[in-house]
């Protein structure tokens, strides 16, 4: 039984349809990582893979629905409008996996759908090369994806954690990414894509991270946070949806119109209990991965659910 998709297509779907009239359409922002078959063995919540096939469908889907891709730089003039023609949708994929470049890019192009990549500085190079058994774009590959209309962002130059970094170490992630990008690939850098989890809930680190951001030269950013855009929705930490390969047309048009925004709610209660537990535990005390007999693993990206693919 998966709760959310129940949920979501059984409960939030029917009463949004019920309030819908005359409010302005909110903007989705599609989170994919890697398009493979391989797939966790956990419960589909924490997918971060997409099949070819599904993927396919996916795409297929939005273009026969009469969804229109939009740059970042467009939702600035869009939010909080209502779609009378048309239904405005963004794509993003986080890390500069090279399956980008071999699967979704003739998808997307076999339906001139666009894209924002968010890549690693750190990672592309001359040849493609592999960290973790993934192998990622080459430059020359990123360079291909933008003759294709396809636009790049950062996604930080290391993929750390930049909520345990140092305020100098963090800003000069977000601007040693920037300008690597840049001398690369010849482009102005606009948008930052957060890895990790995003700690909505520490206010100070949030204002920080958008200081610095600011400060760096970026004009929208994303984020892990689930939701879809609306009017007061930050331009620098926008919320967006993650797909996987259990997104079927019935759930993906649920998230697509706002019925899987509720999950937001949990994810920020789950966010903030684990904050108020890690900071009651003992300075001694093992980590929460030690007790549970957990060996080292990514970070949880959505709270109680999603993680990161690193």
């Amino acid at each position: 039984m998966r709760l959310d998709r129940a949920l979501s297509i059984g409960v939030a779907r029917p009463l949004l349809r019920l309030k819908r009239q005359n409010r302005p359409a909110a903007i989705p922002i599609l989170m994919y990582h890697a398009i493979r078959r391989d797939l966790c063995d956990r419960h589909p919540y924490y997918e971060t893979n997409t099949s070819p096939e599904r993927f396919t469908a996916q795409m297929k889907y939005l273009s026969e629905n009469g969804y229109e891709t939009i740059d970042l730089d467009d939702i600035a003039g869009v939010r909080g409008q209502a779609f009378s023609h048309s239904k405005k949708v963004v794509i993003t994929f986080d890390d500069g996996y090279r399956d980008f470049y071999t699967e979704a890019l003739p998808v997307l192009s076999r339906y001139k759908f666009k894209a924002v990549v968010y890549v690693v500085s750190g990672f592309p190079g001359k040849t493609s090369t592999h960290r973790d058994s993934v192998r990622y774009m080459t430059w020359h590959d990123l360079r291909e994806i933008q003759r294709h209309g396809m636009a790049i962002g950062s996604h930080t130059a290391s993929h750390c954690q930049l909520l345990k970094t140092s305020e100098s170490s963090m800003y000069r992630e977000l601007v040693d990414s920037k300008q690597t990008i840049e001398n690369e690939l010849g482009i102005q850098v606009r948008s930052f894509a957060y890895p990790f989890a995003f700690p909505e809930h520490q206010t100070e680190f949030v204002n920080t991270l958008r200081s610095l951001l600011e400060r760096s030269g970026y004009v929208n950013g994303v984020c892990t946070s689930i939701g879809t855009v609306g009017a007061s929705s930050d331009l620098l930490c926008l919320p967006r949806l993650p797909i996987n390969s259990y997104d079927d047309n019935r759930l993906l048009e649920a998230k697509l119109n706002g019925a899987y925004n509720w999950v937001h709610v949990p994810q920020l209660v789950y966010k903030r209990a684990m904050m108020r537990s890690h900071e009651s535990r003992p300075s001694n005390a093992l980590p929460v991965s030690s007790m549970t007999g957990h060996t080292k693993s990514r970070d949880n990206e959505w709270g109680p659910g999603i993680k990161d693919a690193e």
